[in-house]
């Protein structure tokens, strides 16, 4: 399958410029064209003024149109008059047991998610229903909402074989690069991205692509005298049928540890050695829970948070374990390492890893990057104001919701059901 990731943003779009690309694009016979989050469109008045919960018919059938003038599948982003921003995917020349039309609503760092509504867990199965595309299964997902595991998980136990995220906003390179990765990894798919975006005159926009294994992968450019990975409106097309063999390092694998100057609660990792246990499971300590996991059940995001959130408490802090019997290097270097760190930044807590050959500690950064921390007499410190887990994610802030958490915790639920 091969998979075009439209760098746009909103500098000299025009209607003109638009088609071309599609014209362009129409020619060289890619199967999907992703747009980036709330992308132009000529006359996106038709997909921004309507409601979408009511009213996907409008723009199932605008989609549609594009999807015929490109020549190929399509996935395209606006934001309704209630504040919902979704993606429509569309698919003109679908066959009988291909998808014609599908859905996604955006979840976190929006105004209105699928997550405040009263039967969110009856909508689950509709809401991440993967679409269906030469016999592949694809799962949709919209910026921020790559944050968080559980909304790629849910794609990846119906064994999807690509998830697609469609990115808007000034995020952080290296935190994007590391959540895409290991949403391929921990769901054994390929992961890909695309955002474009300009802010104050410079360039925050890259496509992002990752084999089932890890593989950065390498497209090429409808516009090759243009290839820069940076720029403004190339599409660059990735082919799942030729990816980069290789399993790359983890993003930044000889980042410097350092320490927690303002950390007031110190763990030795060797209390942790020889825990005999399978699975996860968690205890209490100091107002601190410690989540237990065994082995490579860190790769499986639903079941640690099933424990991290079986009780509310605005007063604990968190920290994930991960005892291991053994560690293999190689995996350790080109898997493990960003795994840990994204469960860090996705949790906003830390994560201490403890085997026979080593240990390590990460925790989550204030705007949810990771650190690297450094142990001093044996000793991690660790600075609890950044531990706030659930209780720190789930709060009436810009973009979120206190009230979202029983949605999230119904898809856990769900998850593990």
């Amino acid at each position: 399958m091969k998979i075009g990731l439209y760098l746009q943003d909103y500098r000299d779009c025009n209607e003109q410029f638009f088609f071309e690309d599609l014209y362009n694009i129409k020619n060289i016979n890619i199967d999907l064209l992703v747009f980036p989050e709330t992308c132009y469109l000529p006359h996106d008045y038709k997909l921004n003024n309507i409601d979408i919960v009511m009213d996907s018919y409008t723009a199932s059938n605008r989609a549609l149109e594009l999807s015929k003038y490109a020549g190929c599948a399509v996935i395209i982003g606006a934001m309704d008059l209630n504040g919902y921003i979704y993606n429509v995917y569309a698919n003109y020349f679908a066959m009988a047991s291909e998808t014609l039309t599908s859905l996604y609503i955006k979840h976190t760092m929006t105004t209105t998610s699928p997550l405040g509504e009263n039967n969110y867990r009856e909508q689950i199965k509709s809401l991440f229903k993967p679409i269906i595309l030469k016999s592949k299964k694809i799962g949709m997902t919209i910026c921020y909402d790559c944050n968080h595991a559980l909304f790629s998980r849910v794609y990846g136990k119906q064994n999807v074989d690509i998830i697609i995220n469609s990115t808007g906003g000034n995020v952080v390179y290296d935190k994007w690069y590391r959540y895409n990765r290991v949403r391929a990894l921990e769901n054994h798919c390929f992961s890909f991205c695309t955002m474009g975006y300009e802010d104050k005159g410079k360039n925050h926009s890259y496509t992002f692509g990752f084999t089932p294994t890890g593989g950065h992968m390498t497209p090429q450019y409808l516009y090759e005298n243009n290839s820069k990975w940076d720029s403004i409106g190339n599409i660059a097309i990735y082919d799942t049928e030729s990816p980069d063999i290789a399993t790359d390092l983890c993003y930044n694998l000889n980042q410097k540890e350092s320490d927690n100057a303002k950390g007031t609660y110190l763990i030795d990792p060797d209390k942790f050695r020889n825990i005999n246990i399978d699975g996860v499971y968690p205890y209490t300590e100091n107002n601190i829970k410690h989540i237990i996991v065994k082995n490579d059940d860190i790769m499986l995001p639903e079941k640690i948070l099933q424990v991290m959130y079986e009780k509310r408490d605005k007063q604990v802090k968190y920290i994930i374990v991960n005892v291991r019997d053994s560690l293999n290097m190689d995996y350790y270097n080109k898997v493990l390492e960003d795994v840990l760190r994204v469960r860090a930044m996705e949790n906003y807590c830390a994560v201490l890893m403890v085997s026979p050959e080593m240990t390590k500690c990460f925790q989550s950064g204030d705007n949810r990057t990771s650190q690297y921390i450094l142990k001093i007499d044996g000793k991690y410190r660790l600075d609890l104001k950044r531990m706030g887990g659930p209780n720190t994610i789930w709060k009436n802030k810009d973009g979120m919701r206190a009230s979202w958490r029983s949605g999230y915790e119904q898809l856990i639920d769900y998850l593990n059901t």
